[in-house]
């Protein structure tokens, strides 16, 4: 795993409950203001990493996620928290196996050695709680099914999912396409074992139904995607003018 300079500590213990979550989704910026004080600034750093809040406020991407379904919803956050938290872009490297907590907490504080174990262990706390509050984000997309005696946690099966739905991976797509600063990369290239914040390191998906999946966006009628698999080739191009936001509004309409 990749070490990192940046202090993960952002969040107490707390993680994005998915409770919270719809609340945001369904209400007005003022629902955060009943929460605990100490809960408030974490919610509103996962908000600002999951790029649902900007300067306090409801993003267009917020407005979007609110019409679609907790599985799209939670597929796209995951998606931008793998590039904006310290601790999910930690862990969207942890392989997908069925882990020990002890033994993944010692990989962390490892990769994190300049910093005291306790601030490091607050963030992995807040991740999986997280994890726990959330059966979607959890067992939907298999990034961590947590097992408990009483309070403490003891296991984290990291399994990831198969295939996910069109809109969380087009968004994925242009996401990436963005961190890349190129609007053309390959198939082979989403599912490298040593890529950061490649589809397969995101949620664990599998090549050819992504495969499938790239064909028939190609054919979707708002032409965002296209690809060229004949010939042994397997080259993706998207519209190198959008954000991922701007993508997935577009592909919503038509």
């Amino acid at each position: 795993m990749k070490r990192s300079t940046k202090n993960p500590d952002r969040y107490s213990t707390f993680g994005l409950r998915e409770s919270w979550l719809i609340a945001h989704l369904n209400s007005t910026n003022g629902w955060i203001n009943a929460l605990g004080s100490k809960q408030q600034p974490a919610v509103k750093r996962w908000l600002l990493e999951s790029e649902l809040i900007c300067d306090g406020k409801k993003t267009d991407l917020s407005n979007i996620l609110s019409t679609l379904t907790i599985e799209e919803a939670w597929g796209i956050i995951w998606t931008n928290l793998c590039y904006n938290s310290e601790i999910v872009r930690w862990y969207h490297n942890v392989e997908y196996n069925d882990w020990d907590r002890i033994e993944l907490q010692t990989s962390l504080f490892s990769d994190y050695a300049q910093y005291a174990e306790g601030t490091v262990k607050n963030p992995f706390g807040a991740l999986l709680n997280m994890l726990d509050s959330s059966v979607v984000l959890s067992e939907y997309y298999g990034q961590g099914i947590v097992e408990k005696k009483g309070n403490r946690f003891v296991r984290i099966n990291k399994r990831g999912i198969e295939q996910i739905e069109n809109t969380v991976l087009l968004y994925s797509l242009y996401r990436y396409n963005i961190s890349i600063h190129s609007n053309s990369f390959t198939l082979k290239e989403l599912f490298d074992p040593i890529g950061q914040q490649t589809l397969i390191k995101v949620f664990g998906l599998n090549k050819d139904s992504v495969a499938k999946q790239l064909i028939s966006l190609q054919e979707h009628r708002s032409k965002l995607v296209r690809v060229e698999f004949a010939s042994n080739l397997d080259n993706i191009f998207l519209n190198k003018d959008l954000s991922a936001t701007e993508a997935l509004s577009i592909y919503l309409e038509g």
